[in-house]
C-alpha cells in the first residue's frame, strides 16, 4: 500500500483546531500525522481531537499541561508504544513518542529551542547528544523507519532567510548545531524534503512571528527557517514517491511536511 506520513509542530493542539487542523486532516488524508508541542492533555481537549476521520491517537504529555508534548495520529492500530527516549527530563517534557506498526518504526520527536539562557541551550545539546546514539541503535535495528518533527534546527544555509543572520541568533542555525544534523545523516537518514528538492532554496517550514502578529503576515516577510524534517532509514528511503512543506493553510506557525511512501505493506 501507499503510505502517507506528515509532522506539524501544532504549537497548541487546541488553537490549531481552531485553525482548521481537522478539515486539514480529512483533505491531506495522513495515515499517520505526527504533532508536536501540542501543550494539553487528552483530558483536556474535544472529541474529535481524540479520533478524527478515524484516527487513533496516542499521545506522551509534558508534567505541565501548557508545556511541550507529542501526539501521534495513525488510522492504524499500534502493536508497541514507548514514550521515553530514556533521557529523564527530556521525557518528562513530554518529547518522544516511539510508534511501533508491524515493522514499520515511526519515532515522533520534539527537541528543544535552545531560546532562553546558556542552561537551555546545554539541556538541548545534551538531548542531542542522547538522540545521536539513539538513532544509531534504531539504525542498527534494520526496521523501515521514520523520524518526523521539530528538530528546532535548520541544516544548511538554503534552509534559512539569511545564513549570516541566523547564525548570530542564540540558537536554531548555530555551527554545533549543525554539526550534529551532519553526524545523524552520516548515520544514513535521509531527509526526505531535501531528497526530493536538492538545489531549491526557501523551504522552509517556521516563521518568527511576535504575538498579536498574524501568522500570515510573518509568512509574507519570506523571514523562514526550515526546523521541521522527516528522516527515513534507507529502505523507507527507497520507497519515497514524493515530499514537500504545505505552506496553506495556516495551521500554526510552523507548517506540515508530508511525504509519502510506496510499497509499504500491512
Amino acid at each position: 500500500m501507499v503510505l502517507t506520513c506528515s509532522t506539524l509542530n501544532c504549537n497548541g493542539i487546541r488553537m490549531a483546531r481552531r485553525r482548521g487542523l481537522i478539515p486539514w486532516m480529512g483533505g491531506t488524508s495522513p495515515d499517520i500525522l505526527c504533532l508536536q508541542e501540542v501543550r494539553a492533555w487528552p483530558d483536556q481537549v474535544s472529541s474529535d481531537l481524540l479520533s478524527p476521520h478515524g484516527h487513533q491517537s496516542t499521545w506522551a504529555t509534558a508534567r505541565s499541561q501548557a508545556f511541550s508534548g507529542v501526539t501521534t495520529y495513525s488510522k492504524f492500530a499500534p502493536d508497541k508504544v514507548v514514550k521515553e527516549s530514556g533521557l529523564s527530563w527530556a521525557d518528562e517534557e513530554g518529547r518522544f513518542l516511539r510508534t511501533e506498526i508491524g515493522d514499520l518504526v515511526v519515532v515522533n520527536l520534539y527537541l528543544p529551542s535552545g531560546w532562553g539562557g546558556e542552561t537551555r541551550l546545554e539541556a538541548k545539546y545534551a538531548y542531542m547528544d542522547h538522540l545521536e546514539s539513539y538513532f544509531h541503535g534504531l539504525w542498527k535495528e534494520g526496521k523501515p523507519t521514520l523520524i518526523c518533527g521539530d528538530f528546532n534546527v535548520s541544516y544548511a544555509g538554503e534552509d534559512v532567510f539569511d545564513p549570516e543572520e541566523c547564525e548570530a541568533r542564540p540558537a536554531g542555525f548555530l555551527p554545533e548545531e549543525r554539526r550534529w544534523m551532519s553526524k545523524i545523516f552520516d548515520q544514513g537518514w535521509t531527509d526526505v524534503v531535501r531528497a526530493q528538492n536538492p538545489d531549491v532554496a526557501g523551504l522552509f517550514s517556521y516563521w518568527d512571528h511576535q504575538e498579536g502578529v498574524h501568522i500570515g503576515k510573518a509568512r509574507d516577510t519570506g523571514r523562514g527557517m526550515r526546523l521541521d524534517y522527516i528522516l527515513a532509514s534507507s529502505e523507507m528511503a527507497d520507497r519515497l514517491q514524493s515530499a514537500w512543506i504545505e505552506t496553506e493553510p495556516l495551521l500554526s506557525d510552523h507548517a506540515p511536511v508530508t511525504a509519502i511512501f510506496d510499497d509499504v505493506t500491512d
